[in-house]
């Protein structure tokens, strides 16, 4: 899924379109610091440690009745990011804006760590699965009858006599009742995205039982916010991304193997 969208430019739409947006900050990182890869080291934790805060709580199972969203501890394995400093670790995420630490007091000399900013990362996770409980959950009404899965992995193929045929693959976050409409759910730590509105959308095509889509960005620090596919150009969506899709025939990385 997000090899898909990864390959596209939506900054190479003219800017009426609904798929336009600004190219994605990741080379401003690289200019303005020599260390921006701490910064995506550390929000790739928070990602997936937010996501199974998030999925934990809300006990969906597999069909086996073994639970989807298992905790996992993630080490780090990048000597770039683990010779550093603690100070310096710390120090470099929490210069840049769009981080959201609530870790802001953190004192490395009273807790001493193994890998500090990964506990950093833990504890962000912490509270941002505290926002879902307390405050996400009850005001969006997500009742645990209303979560139909989590954590769902899937492949669809697309409709059509191609051969091989092509298709794509991903993970849910959750399938849940909101707003009136089955929907495919999908959580972020980071800002939204038209790669996101994109992913989301494909989610919801992937099932004939899901009728919307929904993102929820939430934040460490208690912000967050909800985007409804309603308010989306979907079909543009879906239609750039199913021809991203055919015309990648041939790309290893889509080969399913047929």
């Amino acid at each position: 899924m997000t090899t898909v969208t990864g390959n596209i430019d939506f900054s190479s739409f003219p800017e009426e379109s609904p798929l336009f947006e600004s190219p994605w900050p990741l080379r401003k990182w690289k200019k303005n610091t020599q260390r921006w890869w701490i910064k995506y080291w550390y929000k790739r934790q928070l990602g997936i440690l937010g996501h199974y805060r998030i999925t934990g709580q809300m006990d969906v199972s597999t069909p086996d009745d073994t639970v989807e969203a298992r905790e996992e501890l993630i080490h780090p394995s990048d000597d770039s990011v683990r010779h550093h400093s603690a100070a310096t670790l710390f120090e470099t995420i929490r210069s840049y804006d769009d981080v959201g630490l609530a870790a802001e007091g953190w004192e490395y000399d009273r807790y001493p760590a193994e890998h500090p900013l990964l506990d950093v990362a833990e504890q962000d996770a912490d509270e941002i699965g505290h926002l879902w409980r307390t405050t996400i959950r009850p005001e969006l009404d997500i009742g645990y009858e209303d979560v139909w899965r989590g954590e769902l992995k899937f492949i669809r193929l697309l409709e059509g006599d191609a051969w091989p045929p092509v298709g794509y693959g991903g993970q849910i976050d959750l399938v849940a009742e909101m707003r009136s409409k089955l929907r495919a759910v999908d959580i972020k730590t980071g800002t939204l995205r038209t790669p996101h509105r994109m992913q989301a959308i494909a989610y919801q095509n992937a099932f004939p039982e899901l009728d919307g889509a929904a993102l929820v960005h939430v934040s460490p620090t208690g912000e967050w916010e909800v985007e409804w596919s309603e308010d989306w150009a979907t079909e543009s969506l879906w239609q750039q991304f199913r021809a991203e899709v055919i015309s990648a025939e041939g790309n290893e990385e889509f080969d399913f193997g047929f």
